[in-house]
């Protein structure tokens, strides 16, 4: 399988392009900076370059390959939501879903991919509170549900192509390599570790290596369209995820942050902490795909050493 990945530098991009060229896979970066994304990711890559703000693509990375990943992505942490802020969030996402559409209905039918799977988020569903959230839940009305929205539409707009269209809706992603575990260890091993707001929201997660796996079974299957969720089978609430973390570090939560306090700080960005978000992987499960960390205990024992 030939596979063209965009976002191949990021946290999840890095290790879906070691899993993939592990398997014998052939794999093509797109990147807004090919020479860094070598530099990072080494020589058994293509790399090919593109521009999502300014429309750019080199349609030769899409030509002949087998599939498309598409995570690339402006981050939504890090910084107040400004009106500009939110145009490159948007833009970042739908935006490249719709370049790799256009440039893949520019080709010859015979040189297009089959499948053309993207990353989405569990934020497509807004806040649900208490309410257990599969595929078939309604999106949400805030920011992010519409980001969601369109970035889906975007990608599935590909079907009518000819392609097979899946959206994975990706949970707090855990890894050792970086992202919010990370950050939080830093935090919770320094005492400043906490509950967030009420502690009763729900906080839809999953290891890494789970996700990768599911994008590899998404790409594998040609029966799966359309969206599915990217979380473990047991959402946590925010208390017990901070006591499961607390614990596995062997540091006490002391500071809990009220959501008035957040939201002062973080303004609208502020609900990524806030939400609640029961979502399950109905989906995944249907297709019986097999988790290797469904509990959080499992995952912090992996990660971290402790459970």
């Amino acid at each position: 399988m030939r596979v063209v990945v965009t976002g191949a530098t990021g946290l999840i991009g890095r290790t879906l392009v070691a899993e993939l060229l592990a398997a014998g896979e052939e794999v093509r970066v797109l990147s807004r900076d090919p020479a860094a994304a070598r530099m990072l990711l080494g020589d058994d890559c293509e790399y090919f370059a593109w521009d999502p703000q300014t429309h750019e693509i080199d349609a030769a990375a899409l030509s002949g390959s087998s599939a498309i990943v598409h995570l690339a992505g402006e981050p939504v942490v890090g910084g107040r939501w400004t009106a500009r802020r939110k145009k490159a969030i948007l833009e970042s996402r739908a935006g490249g879903a719709q370049l790799l559409t256009s440039a893949l209905a520019a080709m010859p039918v015979q040189a297009r991919p089959r499948v053309f799977v993207s990353a989405s988020a569990v934020g497509y569903y807004g806040d649900n509170g208490n309410y257990r959230v599969d595929e078939t839940t309604p999106a949400g009305h805030d920011f992010l549900a519409e980001v969601c929205q369109a970035w889906e539409q975007a990608v599935m707009d590909a079907e009518s192509l000819g392609l097979r269209a899946a959206t994975v809706r990706i949970g707090l992603v855990l890894s050792r390599d970086g992202g919010v575990l990370a950050r939080l260890e830093r935090v919770f091993k320094l005492r400043l570790g906490g509950e967030l707001g009420s502690g009763r929201q729900w906080v839809p997660w999953i290891h890494i290596e789970d996700l990768v796996s599911l994008f590899r079974f998404v790409l594998e299957h040609e029966g799966i369209s359309g969206p599915i969720n990217g979380v473990a089978p047991r959402p946590v609430t925010n208390s017990e995820f901070t006591v499961r973390l607390s614990d596995a570090l062997g540091a006490a939560a002391f500071f809990d942050v009220p959501a008035a306090a957040l939201r002062l700080v973080y303004g609208e960005q502020a609900s990524l902490l806030l939400a609640s978000v029961r979502v399950v992987p109905n989906r995944a499960s249907k297709l019986l795909f097999g988790f290797r960390y469904p509990e959080l205990s499992i995952a912090f024992h992996d990660l971290l050493g402790h459970g």
